[in-house]
């Protein structure tokens, strides 16, 4: 976390009714849905096109939502 390009990285204060934690919350939810119906565990891989656009930000963020 903190290597994009000086913007820093916001993480979700997952205790607030903010509409990033409640996001957050919903791809949680998701994939625990999802997990349930399937079965099965499976990983994730957060990219993109370009450097800087929140990689690490929105892999925190998942971290603290699971």
């Amino acid at each position: 976390m903190g290597g994009g390009r000086g913007r820093g990285s916001h993480v979700a204060d997952f205790s607030s009714m903010s509409n990033l934690a409640d996001a957050y919350r919903n791809i949680r939810t998701n994939v625990s849905l999802l997990s349930q119906a399937t079965g099965k565990q499976r990983g994730w891989v957060i990219s993109s096109a370009m450097p800087g656009e929140g990689k690490s930000a929105a892999t925190a963020n998942l971290a603290g939502a699971l």
